[in-house]
């Protein structure tokens, strides 16, 4: 099964390819050296989510599109995204900051940090909160939805597998924007 920074990882080097783009030309752009960039390729496992927005800006390309999802399906504000996303879905799912915290391996303070939107992740974490919660990691970063829009919608989780939301106590007018 191939992870989420394993896609990211082959979607940049094919791009950067497709491009005819060396290492150090896309390494020069983002303001990082060769062998930064060549870590990257090789499957550097704590990739900021940050970075992986600057790496698609470069490559000429969004970051849904690098994850494989449609280009509208992911929120502007990636991070504000997950927050809010992470807290709605922790919340439906009846748990409070400790019991996610230890779905997740990570410390409560740090659950608390990641749903204010303060706290950058790496897309390693991103898959972790998204197992933990049921959902694709780009669900995680999406748009705000409605339960309308999701009904009978499946969000892409690696690997071909597929995973049904829980919606259920999302009202309409919580969320009028765009999923999956």
């Amino acid at each position: 099964m191939q992870d989420l920074a394993e896609l990211f990882v082959s979607e940049m080097r094919r791009r950067r390819e497709s491009l005819k783009m060396s290492q150090q030309g896309l390494g020069e752009q983002l303001g990082v050296d060769r062998n930064t960039i060549s870590r990257i390729e090789r499957g550097a496992p704590n990739l900021p989510l940050t970075r992986t927005l600057a790496i698609a800006q470069v490559l000429d390309t969004t970051l849904a599109a690098m994850l494989g999802a449609p280009d509208h399906a992911l929120s502007p504000d990636v991070i504000a995204a997950f927050a809010r996303n992470v807290r709605r879905l922790r919340l439906e799912n009846g748990m409070n900051q400790r019991e996610l915290a230890e779905l997740v391996g990570v410390d409560r303070n740090w659950v608390s940090a990641l749903e204010s939107g303060t706290q950058n992740i790496s897309l390693n974490t991103l898959a972790k909160f998204a197992a933990a919660l049921g959902v694709s990691p780009v669900a995680l970063l999406a748009r705000h939805w409605s339960r309308r829009e999701a009904e009978g919608l499946y969000l892409p989780v690696l690997a071909g597998a597929f995973v049904e939301p829980n919606f259920a106590c999302l009202s309409d007018s919580q969320s009028p924007a765009h999923i999956l």
